[in-house]
């Protein structure tokens, strides 16, 4: 079942303006749960009138967007915030000129912010696995050109394997297009019982052996 994405209206009402999203960040990475780093209590933080700051009571301010992509940007958090809200709620991003168009921004400036939100969901933790009994998992691989793998003596193209179900996708670059690297990662990530379609690869043909319900388009 796919995950409804959020509306619109339902953005600007819980972010209607930049106080609004500098006090998610601040209660999503502080807020009452964690200690100041000064002093060390817990609670006892109020906003610094003018600044994107926040104080303890012991008076020492930080700065609740330091070690995140909002970071010294001179983009409002607004414009941080519906970006992130037009890519979350597509299930293959956005082109930085769509961004630039709907946000009213530079060249360069949706260029950056497009990377950063990019950079920063590739560290988003990925599903342990995906699939289950009845689910169809749909798998394909592909060689994409260009790529610097930061391995010695790799050539600049990569081997990207994908996974998707229901919603959720799970990809990465593999060594080679073997029937052993092909098992071992699906043994990985898809739940036993699920359907498993690809194309006809030979590397596939050893799946239905190992007990998989194999299907080949």
């Amino acid at each position: 079942m796919k995950r409804p994405g959020t509306s619109v209206g339902k953005f600007f009402e819980r972010f209607p303006n930049e106080r609004a999203c500098l006090e998610h960040i601040f209660e999503t990475r502080w807020g009452e749960h964690s200690p100041c780093p000064g002093c060390g209590g817990v609670g006892g933080w109020f906003h610094v009138t003018g600044t994107k700051k926040y104080a303890h009571r012991c008076r020492r301010q930080f700065s609740v967007l330091k070690d995140t992509i909002f970071y010294r940007s001179n983009l409002s958090l607004m414009a941080w915030f519906y970006a992130i809200l037009l890519f979350a709620n597509s299930n293959s991003g956005k082109r930085s000129s769509f961004i630039r168009k709907q946000l009213g921004l530079g060249l360069t400036s949706s260029l950056r912010l497009c990377y950063q939100i990019r950079l920063q969901t590739a560290f988003c933790e990925r599903p342990v696995r995906i699939g289950g009994p009845g689910k169809n998992v749909y798998i394909d691989e592909t060689l994409v050109p260009y790529v610097n793998t930061n391995r010695p003596g790799d050539t600049p193209s990569a081997i990207v394997m994908g996974m998707a179900c229901e919603g959720q996708v799970v990809s990465g670059i593999i060594p080679d297009r073997t029937l052993r690297t092909f098992e071992k990662n699906i043994d990985r990530f898809v739940v036993p019982g699920s359907t498993i379609i690809t194309d006809g690869h030979l590397s596939y043909s050893g799946l239905s052996r190992k007990g998989w319900h194999h299907i080949a388009v």
